[in-house]
């Protein structure tokens, strides 16, 4: 089997070979891919470093396989001309798995650096639900935003991280929050912010045993903005703007009277303050400099998983009822937020960009190269292999 790769490896038409893998150490060119809602702004914010270029592919009618490849061939994207491909979920589902493997076949050598679109709750389930088992044919490497992640995917795997090819590079989308947007009280539009995040049976079928959420907090957030008579609106997961599952069933959504708004992520600095749950935009808001009240929630602890800014307090939880108190202490005095515990959370901001850069420079060489796409190669005949072998079984079976 080896040698027979090793031969369709080197007569291939895309065959790598060591003159061909010229490197340029300060003009690495890198792409950043999204598919997601919540995912847009990761492509905005990479796309705004000299290094990189982001396209982004709304959800809905133009997500389809077939949309995609016809917006990419219009576009006339040479995959060939980029040293790495930046992608935003652990588990590639379509049509970003397309986008990749199409990436793949045309530039076999180049680096694939997976990241975090949001908070994970759940180092386990990485592994146990999503198959995020990195290095593998699709991803060289996983970043996980700040080192509270890789430490507690230490604390609870047992395992240390950089073995397994996790990283914690820093968040690229909060870095580029940090720098281009803040908030000012002066500018704000009278309103609060009320962020609602989908519980997570609802929206893609999470079959954990104890799905994350909790519909009632959301409607004891609206329940105690109405009854004080504070303006507020209410903004929409991006992944669920219709509130629609992934599985076409209906979600929970508020009654009629609520002003629901899909805004970007950029447009919350408008506002008075935000109020939140366990949404990890609230990182977003804190970054701007925003305002934030954190409802309490009963996080689950099933597969291990945690609400880190809660257990180390960067967000100190109250009850719906003290909403109204919290918010005239937010306009009395603001908020206090320890930099050092966010950096945590996100990585050291107005440095992240650069470390992401470095990172991809030292792991772009010929020599990483070569092996990339042999890799690559021999899985993908691996693959083709188990499946042409469980066809003959079922078979020989029949």
């Amino acid at each position: 089997m080896t040698l027979t790769w090793l031969k369709f490896f080197y007569q291939n038409k895309r065959k790598i070979r060591i003159k061909d893998l010229k490197v340029n150490k300060k003009n690495a060119r890198v792409l950043s891919i999204g598919t997601l809602g919540n995912s847009e702004i990761d492509i905005e914010a990479s796309d705004s470093y000299p290094w990189c270029d982001g396209i982004y592919f709304k959800p809905g009618k133009t997500s389809d396989k077939s949309d995609i490849h016809q917006g990419i061939d219009k576009l006339k994207i040479n995959f060939r001309e980029y040293d790495a491909l930046l992608v935003w979920h652990q588990a590639l589902p379509e049509p970003l798995l397309s986008i990749v493997k199409r990436v793949i076949k045309e530039n076999p050598s180049i680096l694939i650096i997976g990241n975090s679109h949001g908070y994970n709750k759940s180092k386990p389930e990485l592994y146990d639900l999503y198959k995020l088992n990195v290095p593998q044919l699709y991803m060289d490497y996983y970043s996980m935003w700040g080192p509270y992640f890789t430490d507690r995917y230490k604390e609870v795997i047992g395992i240390n991280p950089f073995k397994r090819n996790i990283l914690s590079l820093g968040s690229l989308r909060h870095d580029f929050l940090f720098k281009n947007f803040k908030w000012d009280r002066g500018k704000t539009n009278g309103k609060v912010l009320m962020i609602h995040e989908p519980v997570s049976s609802e929206g893609w079928n999470d079959i954990s045993p104890e799905p994350i959420g909790d519909n009632r907090v959301s409607e004891s957030m609206i329940e105690e903005l109405d009854r004080n008579n504070i303006p507020f609106d209410f903004k929409v997961h991006p992944n669920w703007t219709d509130f629609i599952s992934n599985t076409g069933d209906q979600m929970w959504k508020p009654h009629s009277r609520v002003n629901v708004v899909n805004i970007p992520i950029t447009e919350m600095i408008k506002y008075e303050a935000v109020i939140a749950s366990w949404s990890s935009i609230q990182f977003e808001a804190l970054t701007m400099g925003m305002p934030v009240i954190n409802v309490e929630y009963k996080y689950p602890t099933v597969n291990d998983s945690e609400w880190g800014p809660g257990r180390h307090g960067l967000l100190k939880a109250i009850k719906p009822e003290d909403i109204p108190h919290a918010l005239e202490t937010v306009g009395k005095s603001g908020s206090v937020v320890d930099m050092k515990l966010l950096e945590y959370f996100l990585g050291e901001f107005g440095k992240i960009g650069d470390i992401y850069h470095k990172f991809i420079q030292n792991n772009i060489n010929p020599a990483d190269r070569l092996k990339r796409g042999f890799n690559r190669f021999f899985k993908r005949g691996l693959n083709k292999s188990k499946f042409m072998l469980h066809r003959i079984r079922s078979s020989i079976k029949k």
